[in-house]
């Protein structure tokens, strides 16, 4: 095989086991509601801020932003400033996921090159620690200044509901598949080399999950969240470009 074209079906390989996966926990964490019938407090923020940042771990950055911005945008209605979401962004849509593979992509690649699953918790969990914490103070003091300024609050029930059950077990089921790869446990059968594919087992069967999720998804559930296809798409678009943009770099530092 020329090795230019061996480069490029690396990528695809990459491309497809990461995007796939980023996919599978949206289309499950979209089918899952979350409703917070509580008052809005700066507490009570960055509590869901550090819950978001901690998932964000176990579903990815993309699927904690799906489970958690609709009741975080519920809750603080008529006091959004730009910073809740600039927070919101940057500790669960971003940094938050930086412990395992699961939550950051970069993450995952070196995951899907043997990189063990637990090596970057055991390594940056302090630095990350440390980074979230001074991330909540920061939040917690700018909201408690909007919280002063706040008006008559309305009476809240104070529950917490969640609609779309199955998608929860469906969406412990993927992370268990994350795991279903040959590198990881040698009695995974290699498909991609069976049947010359750019994806294997694991992709097979996430992608499986997320269209069994979304078919039986609870409708009420997905309408409460406004899901929709188009985040995934955008940055399946945007990720296709950027691993085939990276082959160059990667060959000028030497990593082919």
């Amino acid at each position: 095989m020329d090795h230019g074209y061996q480069q490029l079906w690396h990528a695809l390989e990459e491309y497809f086991s990461f995007i796939i996966l980023i996919g599978s926990l949206f289309v499950a964490t979209g089918g899952i509601l979350v409703t917070i019938d509580r008052r809005s407090t700066p507490l009570l923020n960055g509590g869901l801020l550090l819950f978001g940042a901690i998932i964000a771990n176990l579903v990815g950055t993309t699927g904690a932003s799906m489970l958690l911005i609709r009741p975080y945008l519920r809750m603080n209605e008529g006091r959004v400033k730009a910073f809740h979401l600039v927070f919101f962004i940057i500790i669960v849509s971003n940094i938050g996921g930086g412990l395992t593979p699961i939550g950051d992509p970069p993450l995952f690649l070196g995951f899907l090159k043997g990189v063990p699953f637990f090596w970057v918790i055991q390594h940056i969990f302090l630095p990350w620690v440390i980074a979230i914490s001074f991330l909540l103070a920061l939040f917690i003091f700018l909201d408690s200044r909007v919280e002063k300024a706040r008006g008559t609050i309305e009476l809240k029930s104070g529950k917490i509901t969640i609609q779309g059950r199955r998608n929860v077990i469906v969406l412990a089921v993927m992370i268990v598949a994350v795991f279903l790869d040959p590198v990881i446990l040698p009695w995974v059968p290699d498909i991609r080399h069976i049947f010359h594919l750019p994806f294997g087992l694991r992709e097979v069967i996430l992608l499986a999950l997320a269209i069994f999720s979304y078919m039986l998804a609870n409708k009420k559930a997905l309408k409460g969240n406004e899901f929709s296809f188009e985040p995934v798409r955008e940055v399946a678009f945007l990720f296709l470009g950027i691993f085939f943009t990276m082959i160059p770099a990667l060959q000028l530092a030497g990593y082919y």
